[in-house]
């Protein structure tokens, strides 16, 4: 009882403590050096295009905001972006979910990586200062819920908080998207789905059924290749504006959306079962943009799995 209860007050001492800084060199010698990265990159064969290679963007004025889509289930992508990039001795930052940081150990992990708590007042500091290279998924838990091996669906039309914040900072934004990244793990469907879509809401916390490999190994990817192709920055040698209008959010929130869509029609051929696929954006409680067949199409899906607790491929 008495190592319990040690055990027990350590992890909320660890849940408490001050963060350390990131520690990339110590990363690097643990993640790189070992041949770990190595090993995660090519169980996913994973590619990186970069339409502008990361030496050559600005970063002299502002901060830098890579903004990533999808989620999916676990961002893996991004972890493997975030790799290399550690590799090439240029770190990426980035900002998660503020609840991973309330987790003993986890969150002493994920300081050392350069991340931070996801709110608004870490992502403005990080983008006002000049040089600091900061990742951010907007899709959030919400675009959990859209993760689909036959769908490709974005959380974009109401996410423009970011488009506020780069405006406010002046920061160049570079659009990424990452192929395959819904294709890494099963979910579960039906009225199961919609009952952990509310509880997620209410918390705050994703709490999505899924399995990955096997039932043994779940949180263990499906190993499906990873593309993550990182496009041309936008809104650059913009001043910063301090309190932005709807209508220059909106503007900026629609370039941003329009340059996503390139980069995913010009790229999708270079993925295995991409070729003949849409990217659809939605909004938060559903689609805006979809075509009449697709949404009919859509809903008689969910209509024929709304009994089932199993996904179909399962």
């Amino acid at each position: 009882r008495a190592l319990l209860l040690g055990a027990v007050g350590g992890l909320l001492a660890l849940s408490r403590t001050r963060l350390p800084r990131p520690k990339y060199g110590l990363l690097r010698s643990l993640l790189l050096h070992s041949g770990l990265g190595s090993l995660l990159q090519e169980y996913h064969s994973f590619e990186l295009i970069e339409e502008v290679p990361c030496e050559s963007l600005p970063t002299r004025d502002a901060g830098l905001l890579y903004a990533c889509f999808p989620h999916g289930i676990v961002p893996y992508g991004v972890v493997l972006l975030w790799l290399e990039r550690l590799r090439r001795g240029h770190p990426l930052g980035g900002l998660g979910a503020s609840v991973l940081f309330r987790l003993p150990l986890l969150r002493q992990w994920l300081s050392m990586a350069g991340l931070e708590p996801a709110t608004a007042r870490n992502l403005l500091r990080r983008l006002r200062s000049p040089g600091c290279s900061t990742f951010l998924v907007p899709g959030g838990i919400a675009e959990m819920f859209l993760n689909d091996p036959d769908y490709e669906v974005v959380q974009l039309a109401n996410r423009k908080g970011f488009c506020k914040h780069a405006l406010r900072a002046g920061s160049p934004i570079v659009p990424v998207y990452i192929f395959g990244q819904t294709q890494l793990f099963y979910t579960f469907s039906g009225r199961l789905q919609q009952l952990m879509r509310r509880l997620s809401r209410a918390l705050r916390v994703s709490l999505i059924p899924f399995v990955g490999r096997s039932w043994l190994s779940p949180f263990v990817p499906l190993q499906n290749p990873l593309t993550v192709v990182v496009g041309r920055p936008i809104n650059l040698d913009v001043a910063p504006v301090e309190a932005p209008t709807a209508e220059q959010i909106d503007a900026l929130h629609a370039e941003f959306t329009a340059e996503l869509q390139r980069i995913f029609d010009t790229y999708k051929g270079r993925h295995p079962g991409y070729s003949n696929k849409r990217l659809y954006v939605a909004g938060e409680d559903d689609v805006t943009r979809w075509g009449e067949e697709e949404v009919e199409a859509i809903r008689e899906r969910r209509r024929l799995e709304q009994f089932h607790l199993f996904p179909a491929k399962l």
